[in-house]
């Protein structure tokens, strides 16, 4: 049966890969070492920029974000295979 993944970032979360039950452990997921650290460098810069209250300290960042976060949506497709749904929820672009 289709596993539901979804790429998505939250607070103090430093793995952004989630199954249906919620967050996913790193390592539960097929995923390369440089997918694996693309994934925590996405997370980093969401926890180290934005803040729950205010949002992003420096909008310049935004933009780079999102083109980095649909990148790594067909880097884990690829990497899970076409049997998974791997889905991308970026609440947080959304200014």
């Amino acid at each position: 049966m289709p596993k539901q993944i979804k790429i998505m970032n939250e607070y103090a979360v430093t793995w952004p890969l989630w199954n249906e039950a919620g967050p996913a452990e790193p390592g539960e997921l097929p995923v390369s070492e440089s997918t694996s650290a693309r994934l925590r460098s996405w997370a980093r810069l969401f926890n180290d920029h934005s803040d729950w209250e205010s949002g992003w300290d420096d909008t310049e960042l935004v933009e780079p974000h999102r083109l980095e976060a649909h990148t790594l949506l067909r880097l884990v497709q690829d990497e899970v295979g076409d049997g998974d749904d791997v889905r991308l929820h970026l609440w947080e672009t959304d200014l």
